[in-house]
């Protein structure tokens, strides 16, 4: 029984008709929220601040380009310096794959980056292991971050959350190390059965894939922030890390909603939560909802870049 249901679920079909429906119950709850709620948002003095707008745009625009060539540095990590060429031929799969994410489930831009990198020679091999290490790094650094933030949902100090997310960032960094990371591909390669492949890089190789991957949780809460210090200019900077914290948790957990697509929904409504302590509830659930219209503007921004700039072996692109 349990098989048949795994059978069905890998259905294509199936699929996008769950993603549909999900669609439609996120937009319906809106509405239904929306409408119960329209006195408090009414009754809100709202203020739109324009430079702070332009800083959530411009924050989200930088977090893309960092996850760009983060995606660069996993994709080519041999020895030597990464050259301006071939770091953008990489980044520029990376920007046109992420649209498939948008399509019902979050595996949709694995197969997207896979096809394209063969066509500049990666093996569906490597391009497959570096996409399981960036989504892994990315998901495991989310929910490091977003420790800051589970305080509203698990009994735990805060101080107690922000020196175990502080250990995890060090273990992890550690844990980073080439001899680690190859001991752990032998196993992975021997249990596939395929010719291993080893890590030609140093650990500061691996040190910079896991700041840059802090790093774009940071660029996300400061995009978040700034949108809520645009909708209500009482936010305090205080609140920078817990806003951070709970972006990247929202995030993580929509992410791994396999029937919504782009977290559709689970990410708004997470983050709404856990925003409630620093707005008011008109503020925290427009934000909530703009952050997904910067993230989307992410995605097209450096999408049309990449169609728009070519490149020297992916020019064919489609």
């Amino acid at each position: 029984m349990a098989s048949n249901l795994l059978d069905r679920l890998k259905n294509p079909a199936l699929r996008r008709a769950a993603g549909w429906v999900w669609i439609g119950l996120v937009i319906f709850f809106l509405f239904w929220y929306l409408r119960r709620h329209w006195s408090e948002f009414r009754d809100q003095a709202w203020h739109l601040d324009p430079w702070w707008t332009i800083g959530a745009v411009a924050w989200a625009w930088l977090r893309r380009l960092l996850a760009a060539w983060r995606w660069a540095l996993i994709a080519q990590p041999g020895p030597g310096r990464l050259d301006r060429a071939t770091a953008w031929e990489e980044m520029r799969i990376y920007f046109l794959s992420s649209l498939a994410a948008y399509l019902p489930g979050s595996v949709w831009y694995m197969a997207s980056r896979i096809q394209q990198s063969r066509r500049i020679g990666h093996g569906v091999v490597k391009t497959s292991l570096g996409l399981v290490f960036e989504t892994g790094l990315l998901l495991w650094s989310g929910l490091t971050v977003g420790l800051l933030a589970q305080d509203r949902l698990w009994p735990a100090g805060s101080t107690f959350l922000g020196l175990l997310a502080a250990l995890l960032v060090i273990l992890t960094a550690l844990a980073l190390h080439p001899r680690i990371v190859n001991y752990i591909l032998g196993h992975i390669f021997r249990l596939i059965r395929r010719p291993l492949i080893r890590l030609e890089a140093s650990w500061t190789w691996g040190l910079g894939v896991w700041i840059l991957s802090l790093g774009l949780w940071l660029a996300w809460g400061l995009s978040l922030f700034s949108l809520l210090k645009a909708l209500d200019p009482a936010v305090s900077w205080a609140s920078l890390l817990d806003i951070t914290g709970a972006y990247a948790l929202a995030w993580s957990l929509g992410f791994l909603t396999i029937w919504a697509p782009s977290g559709l929904g689970v990410r708004e409504g997470f983050l709404f939560v856990l925003l409630a302590p620093y707005a008011a509830v008109p503020v925290a659930m427009t934000a909530a909802l703009a952050s997904r219209l910067v993230t989307v503007s992410e995605d097209l921004f450096w999408a049309a870049l990449a169609l728009l700039s070519g490149g020297g072996r992916t020019a064919d692109l489609k």
